[in-house]
């Protein structure tokens, strides 16, 4: 279904409008250089993170304006605003990254790019404050929330901050300095900061390459997965110890020994301390078990760890932002179009991403919608068009996205009758808007005509929806030079009927013939 773009683009502050200049630029350049669809996926992964690059910027540029705003004592509706597009420009950023790892980059196993992408996008903050104001601490390991800390790190996938933490603990930090290496509490210890130090990483190249899910892994790829599983079952196998070892000794009421216990089930996947340490966020609860449980899962299985195959599920959020995560962790692009339409309409983020997945082949570039022969593809990008030309300063951008569709057979037609409805629109807009002479200004003349010569539009609507007294002299005067010329062609009556209307115009803007000078405000 279509949604209406116009109900769902906000005021635009400059850094988002800066935003759809530079996407256009780079949809523009990949155009040029793959017009054929038929890229390499490196070089789709490049224009992927351009585009995010750029997400990134306009979401600094909206922190910035919301500090400025706000310290100048600014209305708090237009701070509020400012806040809602930057969290708008965030989401729009953790969406299109997540999309860029699952549908396009396509790793074999994907746990340890979207625990970098978590850590950019989602990750709870509060664990690293709290372990900062523990280092300060004279005794940390004292502190009601010292071992709560050091499971929340664990658990985000940050084993060295862990470790730093660790090492500020008075009994390792006296062992390390040769002291109190007979302590049974000191030997803990230092049992824990060797597990945290040596926790195996499955970041090797050949399983963080491209693959389908129906081909075989190659060869490469299988020696990969079956050294890091020794490694995974020997490290697990110390862990357990571990924690055995750490509640016997807890059992006599040691508070050390038993915070050592207690992170030593987290390390050892226990479904409890997982979920305890997590905090209860779902995709917080998803990454700790991709990094302490289940590492070599596939990319295409994780559908299964968020159902809970294998311990306690991941319960999918109840907001249309977690769903739209959770549909692109499923590898389901429809469904994670469906939600990002309902959260943001047919803006700049589904005419791009559903773009690049074409190029990318997650999915078919001939899906069409129902009723219409316009395939899914230039209809995103058709009311992306319309969306911007919602906003009469971004017509030409508007405008921009409607020609380059006049490629495409299939939306030629529709997307013709359109700009010339369009252009128009843009014409009656400036005329009404313009002084009471109602003469449309002779700049935005000259480029609206510009577009219908360049792209065999009928320019009749926008001579028509120019100001009634001028339109009507232009009109007499044009039809009365027509039936004394004798003109070769229709090609020759409109190229100089285009010529004679701009003349006219300059004219008018200069104070010739009819002319009242220059009108304010050209678009």
């Amino acid at each position: 279904a279509a949604h209406d773009p116009a109900l769902t683009m906000p005021a635009l502050p400059s850094p988002v409008r800066a935003l759809m200049f530079q996407l256009r630029i780079i949809f523009t350049e990949l155009e040029s250089r793959l017009p054929d669809d038929d890229a390499p996926i490196s070089v789709l992964i490049q224009y992927g993170r351009q585009y995010l690059v750029e997400m990134g910027i306009c979401a600094d540029k909206l922190a910035e304006e919301v500090d400025m705003e706000a310290a100048a004592g600014g209305a708090e509706d237009n701070v509020e605003e400012l806040r809602a597009e930057l969290q708008r420009t965030q989401w729009a950023a953790c969406i299109w990254e997540l999309a860029l790892i699952m549908l396009v980059m396509r790793p074999l196993v994907a746990g340890e790019m979207l625990l970098h992408w978590w850590h950019r996008h989602l990750c709870d903050p509060a664990a690293e404050a709290a372990a900062d104001r523990l280092a300060t601490a004279l005794a940390p390991e004292t502190v009601s929330y010292y071992w709560d800390t050091l499971g929340s790190l664990i658990t985000q996938g940050k084993p060295d901050a862990a470790r730093s933490l660790l090492a500020c603990h008075t009994q390792l930090h006296a062992a390390a300095g040769g002291a109190g290496l007979a302590s049974p509490d000191a030997a803990l210890l230092l049992r824990l900061d060797l597990l945290l130090d040596t926790i195996p990483r499955l970041s090797e190249k050949e399983v963080l390459a491209p693959h389908h899910e129906a081909a075989p892994p190659s060869l490469a790829a299988q020696e990969s997965l079956s050294a890091f599983r020794f490694q995974w079952r020997v490290w697990k196998e110390d862990a357990s110890q571990l924690r055995t070892d750490a509640t016997h000794a807890a059992s006599t009421g040691d508070a050390s020994a038993a915070g050592v216990a207690a992170t030593a089930a987290i390390l050892c996947a226990d479904p409890h301390a997982l979920a305890s340490a997590c905090g209860g966020a779902w995709h917080g609860l998803l990454m700790a078990r991709l990094f302490l449980d289940q590492p070599t899962r596939l990319r295409w299985e994780l559908a299964g760890a968020m159902a809970g195959d294998a311990g306690s599920g991941v319960m999918e959020g109840n907001d249309i932002f977690s769903s739209c995560l959770v549909a692109l962790l499923s590898d389901d692009p429809y469904e994670a179009v469906k939600c990002i339409r309902t959260a943001y309409g047919d803006g700049w983020l589904t005419a791009h991403l559903w773009d690049l997945l074409c190029r990318a082949r997650a999915v078919p570039a001939d899906d069409t919608v129902d009723g219409s022969p316009l395939s899914l593809r230039h209809f995103f990008l058709l009311q992306y068009a319309r969306a911007l030309a919602g906003r009469e300063s971004l017509w030409q951008l508007a405008a921009a996205y409607g020609t380059g569709l006049l490629a495409h057979p299939s939306a030629a037609a529709e997307t013709q009758v359109w700009l010339r409805e369009m252009l128009a629109a843009q014409a009656s807009s400036a005329a009404a808007s313009a002084h009471p002479g109602g003469r449309l200004h002779a700049v935005k003349l000259r480029k609206l005509l510009g577009v219908c010569e360049a792209h065999g539009i009928d320019p009749g609507p926008i001579l028509d929806a120019r100001g009634a007294a001028s339109g009507r002299g232009v009109a007499r005067g044009d039809a009365a030079v027509r039936a004394e010329l004798r003109l070769p062609d229709a090609a020759g009556v409109r190229a100089w009927e285009l010529q004679a209307m701009a003349i006219r115009a300059l004219d008018q803007a200069i104070g010739g013939e009819q002319g009242e000078g220059a009108d304010a405000g050209g678009g």
